[in-house]
Formats: C-alpha cells, structure tokens, sequence
C-alpha cells in the first residue's frame, strides 16, 4: 500500500474500526495528457496512463457499511485539503447530492490525513473527520438546534447543509 495516499489509509483504518469498506472511485483513461477534473489543466502522472480520477455520484472515495453503524460515504483527502473538499461538497453540483444521502440514512464525511507529533519526536499518521448533517431553520427565520447524527428533516421543513468536526470513530 502506498501510505501516503488517504484513501487506502481511510480504507485500513474503517476496516480496524469493523466497517467493510472500499474504493468507490474509478480511474477513468483517456488519450491525451491527464487533466484534473476540476480545473481541466494537464497534470502528468508518472508510470500512469493518461486520464482522470471519477469519484462515485462526484463525491464518493470510500464506500463503506457495517451493522448496527449504518452506510458510510467518505471524501479522503490531506488534511490541508479539507477546506476545498467542504466547498466541493456545498456546491449547488455536488450539495443535492449529499442531502439525497443523508434523507436515505447514509452518513457523510470527509477524512483529512496530516502527519503530526512532538517536535524531534516520531510523526504519526493523524485522521481528522468532518461530518454532514442538517441544521433546521424555523418559519421566522431562526435556526433550531443541528440534527448531524439525529434524526432527518421532512422534504417539506426548511433547512440547510452544515458540517462540523467531530472526534472518535465513524
């Protein structure tokens, strides 16, 4: 396993948590130079083909379940990455989306990875998790308390997406 990518250390660590996980992202090649899909500027890849990353519903890295926890859907990134990856998952693209998840009980996170430790000491490979939830808004405007692991909003209630950072296990 390369251990730097975030995935695959996404991957071991909801495994070693009991959850049965996967890549839900596929390598799509192309002829060409590679382009992000993002920007669409050529980003060469050594020993790889030409192409482009397609992550599963535009968001998806990591697909996971387990009983008793529920399903799991996991955007893997570097923890210095994980402000353009909330904005990613806001977007009016990608938003719709993720409330369709979590209206279906699938929960939402996003897992950032940084190396981190005392100074002159050894560094350890450290998980920063951001989840998605609901924060309903009252008829007068007013927002009520946010529901991140509760219980859903209606489609007919008024709300908006938020996410916070949480400690411990998914």
């Amino acid at each position: 396993m390369p251990a730097s990518l975030p995935v695959q250390r996404t991957l071991e660590a909801l495994r070693k948590e009991g959850w049965t996980a996967d890549v839900a992202e596929k390598w799509i090649a192309i002829p060409g130079p590679n382009r992000c899909s993002a920007c669409g500027q050529a980003r060469p890849r050594p020993g790889m083909p030409p192409g482009i990353h397609r992550d599963l519903h535009g968001f998806v890295d990591v697909d996971a379940f387990c009983p008793g926890k529920g399903k799991l859907y996991v955007q893997a990134s570097r923890s210095a990455d994980i402000a353009a990856h909330v904005d990613k998952l806001r977007s009016p693209e990608i938003s719709p989306k993720i409330v369709d998840a979590l209206r279906s009980g699938v929960r939402v996170e996003i897992h950032g990875w940084s190396q981190k430790g005392p100074r002159g000491k050894r560094k350890l490979w450290t998980r920063r998790r951001i989840v998605f939830g609901f924060r309903h808004v009252m008829d007068h405007g007013s927002v009520e308390a946010e529901a991140l692991l509760g219980p859903l909003p209606p489609a007919t209630e008024r709300f908006e997406l938020v996410y916070m950072e949480i400690e411990g296990e998914p």
